[in-house]
């Protein structure tokens, strides 16, 4: 067609201009230049990535896991690599449910993978909570043990760690600390509890455990703990101490109850929140200070071994102590300070309230301060109180004694004084001593500085000195070799001992009775039997019976009541002499014989050798300082008979020494009839008052008074001798 042909020479000059315009702009062709190379941050490294994350797999298990942020990975010839990071995160898979990530800025790897040098910080955290940071550190995956050759801290939970030189079981959990091991641990408020420190120390997370060693030094509360060695079992997840052993020289200072606690091993056992102490066990020359009321000291317990278990207030509810035992209680209040020791302690008590029972056994020392007594000078005023036994059985209220059982050949003594028996009972707040039971030495006995009393039960006044004593009784004075007090009053305080002049000062005395009531302070013994035991009193070949018999040391008087019977050496001859009660008074040296008080007929009576005499009443004066006959007096009945002479009808008789002669006055309506023996022949001599000598039967004197005949005339019928 006509236009196609202009169309295509005009598309052809489109092209050519193009193509020429195409040329011009290209110009002459150019030379690429070379490629720069990469620039690497460590020229060692042969390969470097970045941002990778590494994984490794056990089969299908996830082994452990590389990432982080920032992370730089350089490989090098020797096939190891080094990692950089902020941070650098590994992560270790210890099972199914278990990791454990650590973090640092910087680690190498070892060619096989299994040993990691990290530099820090870092920081180890375990899935259970427990961390431990450090600058530097280094992971062997083969053994599971991370090595930190500096300074490192740890913690889970309320405790918190450092150390030097540490190392980590991952495995096992267990963590070394080589150098200044430091412990603490806080309550859930967040106030410390317990805070450790010793030369090096363990960890055991999987058994809970805890291991410090080298001068140990713990502070708990207000507690201080000082040992050699120290074990520490943890609560399940390992923040809280509840039990700690510490061996060799371990030593416990301060605390809410306890002052101070020294042994060479200690076990102490505490609530599961660690706060409180529950219990203790001590072992070689185990020892224990409380604190007393008011913070002053308290009860004190020694031991081989010792053991302890206490309340949520700190108060002892059980203490039990072995072998060398010794338990030293304080002064309180009005109680005196006291230590007892023994082989064997078992003690309970309450909370509030601490030890209120404790048993001892084996060879067993009571030993009691005593107080200043607070009546007369007589009563125990200084020295102390020492008992011994086989078993001690005490009752205990605030540190103080308030009741002792002593048994097993028991002795009890304090200055002056000394009881022995089987059994003692001992009341400190009353100042009372109870014996019974014998021993192998024999009944209770109870001895002071005059006079041993022995009975089948005694009971002592410590205080007073007053002394009860109960079947089977015996007293001796001077006291037996059995059972005497070591030490003695001085002699103004001893009471008063003026023995009746009418017995021997220096020659032993024994008094048999029922029972027996005495006074130390005043003297006085008041002895009871009965009709058919009567009380015994025996002096050499002095001798009293009657069924009481009162002895006064104050005033040295003598009574003997109820079917009385004396022997007496008087002008050194024996005289025997019955009544109903038999009266001495020193003060007087006058003996009376009194008859029963309704009867009215003579029924007391003396016999000598060469007399006898029989009246309603007696009485013998004797001379001031020996025991010879002054005067004689007898009243009612009249009787005498002696060598010479014999009486009958008498109201009252009279005798005397100075003029030696009897004088025997009549009651006015019965005569008096002396007859008087002269060789084979007898003289019978009636009157109203008749005198006549005692070794002379010549000289009588006769007056008749209302008598009708007073006279005297010889009778042979007389010298037989009345039956009247």
């Amino acid at each position: 067609m006509s236009w196609q042909k202009p169309a295509r020479i005009g598309v052809a000059i489109v092209g050519l201009a193009s193509a020429l315009a195409v040329y011009l702009m290209m110009g002459e062709r150019k030379v690429a230049p070379a490629p720069q190379p990469i620039a690497k941050s460590n020229p060692k490294a042969i390969v470097e990535t970045e941002g990778s994350v590494i994984n490794r797999f056990i089969r299908t298990r996830k082994d452990f896991e590389i990432t982080g942020t920032d992370v730089l990975t350089s490989y090098y010839e020797d096939g190891t690599k080094k990692l950089t990071g902020n941070p650098l995160i590994f992560i270790i898979h210890k099972g199914e449910s278990r990791t454990v990530q650590i973090e640092g800025r910087e680690a190498r790897i070892s060619q096989d993978e299994n040993s990691f040098e990290l530099q820090g910080p870092v920081k180890l955290l375990d899935s259970d909570g427990f961390w431990l940071k450090t600058d530097q550190a280094r992971v062997n995956r083969v053994d599971s043990i991370a090595h930190v050759p500096g300074a490192a801290t740890f913690g889970k939970g309320r405790m918190t760690g450092s150390g030097v030189g540490c190392s980590y079981d991952q495995m096992h959990e267990v963590l070394l600390i080589g150098q200044q091991a430091r412990i603490k641990t806080v309550d859930s408020a967040g106030k410390p509890v317990m805070e450790m420190a010793a030369g090096s120390g363990m960890l055991d997370r999987a058994q809970h455990l805890l291991t410090l060693d080298s001068s140990v030094h713990v502070v708990r509360n207000d507690e201080t703990i000082d040992t050699d060695l120290a074990n520490g079992r943890l609560s399940v997840n390992n923040d809280v101490v509840t039990y700690v052993e510490l061996h060799g020289n371990a030593r416990v200072a301060g605390g809410a109850s306890i002052d101070a606690m020294n042994a060479r091993d200690i076990a102490l056992d505490y609530a599961e929140d660690g706060k409180s102490l529950e219990a203790v066990k001590m072992a070689g020359s185990a020892a224990l200070a409380m604190k007393g009321e008011g913070g002053k000291q308290g009860l004190q317990i020694a031991g081989d071994t010792v053991d302890l278990a206490l309340a949520a207030d700190g108060m002892l509810t059980s203490a039990v102590a072995r072998n060398h035992v010794r338990l030293d209680l304080p002064a309180v209040a009005d109680a005196p300070p006291r230590s007892i020791t023994a082989q064997t302690l078992d003690g309970t008590g309450q909370a509030g309230k601490g030890l209120t029972m404790a048993l001892f056994t084996g060879g067993i020392t009571f030993v009691e301060q005593a107080l200043p007594a607070k009546a007369a000078p007589a009563d125990n005023k200084a020295g102390q109180r020492t008992a011994r036994a086989q078993k001690l059985e005490a009752t205990l209220a605030s540190d103080a004694v308030t009741a002792a059982t002593f048994t097993g050949d028991a002795t009890f003594e304090e200055t002056g004084l000394k009881g022995c028996a089987e059994r003692l009972d001992y009341q400190p707040q009353k100042n009372s001593l109870a014996l019974t039971g014998a021993t192998t030495g024999g009944n209770p006995i109870v001895a002071d500085e005059q006079v041993a009393i022995e009975g089948e039960s005694i009971d002592v006044g410590l205080e007073t000195r007053k002394m009860n004593a109960r079947g089977a009784v015996r007293s001796s004075r001077p006291g037996t070799q059995r059972c005497r007090p070591s030490s003695q009053r001085p002699a103004g305080e001893q009471g008063a001992s003026n023995l009746p002049r009418l017995l021997k000062a220096d020659a032993p005395i024994m008094i048999r009775a029922l029972s027996l009531e005495y006074d130390s302070r005043t003297g006085l013994a008041k002895y009871t039997g009965s009709s058919s035991k009567p009380v015994a009193l025996d002096q050499e070949d002095t001798s009293i019976g009657a069924e009481i018999i009162v002895i006064d040391q104050t005033k040295g008087d003598l009574t003997a009541t109820g079917g009385a019977v004396s022997r007496l050496m008087l002008d050194n001859k024996i005289t025997t002499g019955l009544a109903y009660e038999i009266r001495y008074s020193d003060q007087r040296r006058l003996i009376t014989y009194v008859s029963a008080p309704k009867m009215k007929s003579g029924d007391v009576s003396l016999k000598g050798p060469d007399n006898t005499l029989s009246a309603g009443g007696i009485e013998l004066g004797l001379a001031a300082k020996e025991n010879t006959l002054e005067q004689l007096h007898a009243e009612r009945n009249v009787r005498l008979t002696d060598k010479l002479h014999t009486v009958r009808g008498g109201s009252t008789l009279d005798y005397s020494t100075k003029s030696d002669e009897y004088e025997v006055k009549g009651d006015g309506t019965t005569p008096v009839i002396v007859v008087s023996k002269d060789g084979e022949q007898c003289r019978q001599s009636t009157g109203h008052l008749i005198t006549f000598g005692k070794n002379n039967s010549k000289n009588v004197t006769i007056k008749g008074g209302e008598i009708r005949q007073a006279k005297t005339e010889p009778s042979s019928s007389a010298c037989t001798p009345s039956t009247r």
